[in-house]
Parts: structure tokens; C-alpha cells; sequence
């Protein structure tokens, strides 16, 4: 309470110019769902071109490149991956961990972020939604430093080589699957 009286000295200002704002009756963001990244984008994890790249002029997603863009890092995220099933498993989850997946949920399209963007909150949904992945960003940093430092640990260890594994297992299975769908088309063209 008291951070807010000392702070309301310039948030009734900037409340007062946010009212004539433009921002707050164009409806630029609305216009392309907020910003919400639809959940097939979640292959960008993995594979941050899947769907081309604008500079080598061969994307053909309809989705912005640079605002859609959700690249975590292969390594990073497999031990930010380890790090919040690990601390799941205790029955643990720490600040950084719910950060990272209320970032993650928050950004792609679903009924709760499409129900905090209809609401028209004033700073938030101003612009895009898939601006939030940079808090993600930096809490899986955060994850990956912790969970880098948790190697030390025994279980740690053989709990993260066998989510690797799995991992590991679950792209080869998806690559496989592929490529043999890839060939059922080539021969058979109908």
C-alpha cells in the first residue's frame, strides 16, 4: 500500500494519457488474435524455422516471424524440462517454474488468454500477446542455471538422462514418422 501511494504521483498522470491514447480505441492487436500464438507454433521450440525464415524468403507461416518467434534452446529447455517434472515429482514447484508455464500457457491461444485479452485491460492488451515469451525467456535462463547447478545431484542426474531419453525417443519417433509420411505421399501422389 505504501509502494502505491508513493508511486501514485505518476501513475494518475500516465493513467490520464493512457485515456487519450490511440492505443486504447485502435484495434490493431485484436486484429490478429491478440497476438496469441496458435498451439501448432509450439513446434518453434524445437525448431525455431520450421516454417521458413523471412530472410531466406521461403516462410510461409501466416504468423508474424519476429513476434511469434518462441526459441528457447534445445538444451536449455530439455533441462528446464527436467527442472519443473523434478520439482513436480517433490511436490515442489518454485516461483521460476510457475513463471515460465503461466508465460507459456498466458501466450498461446486458449480459453483463459483469450478471456484476459477480450476483457481489454488497459497496458495489456494493447499489444501483442506472444510479447510475453520474453518472460519466458528469462525464467527458463533462470530454470537452466538452476537446474545446470542441480546436476551435481544423483537423482538429479539419472532423473534428467532418462527425460533425455524420452526426449530423445519422442523426436525420433515424430522425425520417423514423418519421413515415412513423406514417402506414402511421394508414392502415392493421391
Amino acid at each position: 500500500v505504501l509502494a502505491i501511494l508513493f508511486c501514485s504521483f505518476q501513475f494518475l498522470p500516465t493513467y490520464e494519457f493512457t485515456k487519450d491514447s490511440i492505443r486504447q480505441s485502435e484495434a490493431y492487436s485484436s486484429s490478429f488474435n491478440f497476438g496469441l500464438n496458435p498451439w501448432y507454433e509450439t513446434v518453434k521450440v524445437f525448431a525455431p524455422d520450421f516454417f521458413g525464415n523471412p530472410t531466406t524468403n521461403n516462410y510461409w507461416d501466416t504468423q508474424s516471424y519476429h513476434e511469434q518467434s518462441i526459441f528457447l534452446g534445445t538444451l536449455p529447455f530439455i533441462m528446464v524440462l527436467s527442472w519443473v517434472v523434478f520439482s513436480l515429482k517433490k511436490r515442489k514447484i518454485d516461483f521460476w517454474a510457475a513463471v515460465f508455464l503461466s508465460t507459456l500457457v498466458l501466450g498461446f491461444e486458449n480459453p483463459l488468454s483469450k478471456l484476459i485479452y477480450s476483457l481489454h485491460l488497459p497496458f495489456l492488451t494493447y499489444s501483442s500477446a506472444a510479447r510475453i515469451f520474453f518472460i519466458t525467456y528469462f525464467s527458463d535462463g533462470i530454470l537452466s542455471a538452476l537446474a545446470f547447478e542441480k546436476l551435481s545431484d544423483k537423482k538429479f542426474e539419472a532423473f534428467t538422462k532418462r527425460v533425455n531419453l524420452y526426449f530423445l525417443g519422442a523426436i525420433l519417433g515424430i522425425f520417423l514418422g514423418f519421413s515415412g509420411l513423406v514417402l506414402l505421399l511421394k508414392d502415392n501422389p493421391d
